[in-house]
């Protein structure tokens, strides 16, 4: 009985620690002069389709101005697939959500942007870093 409790204690210290360490991790992008300096730039980034026919899914990926590699994150599917963009043209533009432009956690940035999908609508766009 003694054993598992001092086995049971010791899992609650180590989740709370690790809980703790992830915290102080996070550092929010709040400036747009922030985002530019460590998210990938809108000038940068292109979108790669998987299939040549027209308004295929794919993968945009850009660089920082440091040269950190980012792709495309879609939450919704966990994949890196984004819908197309309109006639091809990324318009690509930061996006303030909750007043932070981004994240860093654990060594990973994630940036927001918003860009013109093929229907002609705006879409919400996450960049990670590789």
């Amino acid at each position: 009985m003694m054993k598992k409790l001092i086995i049971v204690s010791a899992l609650a210290v180590l989740f709370s620690t690790a809980t703790f360490a992830a915290t102080r991790d996070f550092q929010p992008i709040t400036t747009k002069n922030q985002a530019e300096q460590d998210c990938a730039l809108p000038s940068n980034m292109q979108f790669t389709p998987n299939n040549p026919i027209i308004n295929s899914a794919g993968i945009i990926s850009g660089q920082s101005q440091a040269g950190k590699s980012f792709e495309s994150w879609n939450s919704s599917t966990n994949s890196h697939n984004v819908i197309a963009p309109l006639n091809g043209t990324l318009d690509a533009q930061f996006k303030q959500i909750s007043g932070n432009y981004g994240y860093q956690n654990n060594g990973v940035i994630t940036c927001f942007y918003t860009y013109t999908g093929f229907t002609g609508v705006q879409v919400t766009l996450d960049m990670r870093s590789n």
